[in-house]
């Protein structure tokens, strides 16, 4: 029997990493308790001009890779969070989780609303996400 093809985690640090920046951004804008109109379109632009686009159209994919994760997988992902933004394991593993954790959430959001209008293979896969222990991935 043959062993099915690990989808690996490019998709998914690319989005992870993303995602955190965006909050680092938002957190520093509302480092004085408010956003502003120039900081939010800040960081929409900022968004928009480093990866943006690409991240929303990772996300099906990166949602795949998430599935399909292993303890080698999950590991790297820990490993690249810690070097990238300097942290302890302890703030590597609860930044992980929690951005993990938005991760399905917009996959499965993502999902739904594929599978409303008609895509078979989105709903297969939704399914498949809403039977998961969802700590047991991440």
């Amino acid at each position: 029997m043959e062993t099915p093809k690990k989808l690996g985690t490019a998709n998914l640090i690319f989005l992870l990493t993303f995602l955190v920046v965006i909050a680092k951004k938002v957190e520093e804008g509302a480092a004085d308790g408010k956003l502003s109109r120039t900081e939010i379109m800040g960081i929409i632009w900022f968004a928009l001009m480093n990866g943006g686009l690409g991240a929303v159209n990772k996300l099906s994919d990166a949602g795949q890779e998430a599935l399909d994760l292993d303890e080698q997988e999950k590991e790297e992902i820990n490993i690249h969070f810690k070097n990238e933004f300097d942290l302890s394991n302890e703030e590597t593993e609860v930044l992980v989780e929690n951005i993990f954790g938005l991760l399905l959430q917009i996959f499965s959001f993502y999902l739904k609303v594929r599978s409303m209008f008609g895509n078979k293979k989105a709903k297969e896969v939704q399914l498949k996400l809403e039977k998961l222990d969802l700590k047991k991935i991440a």
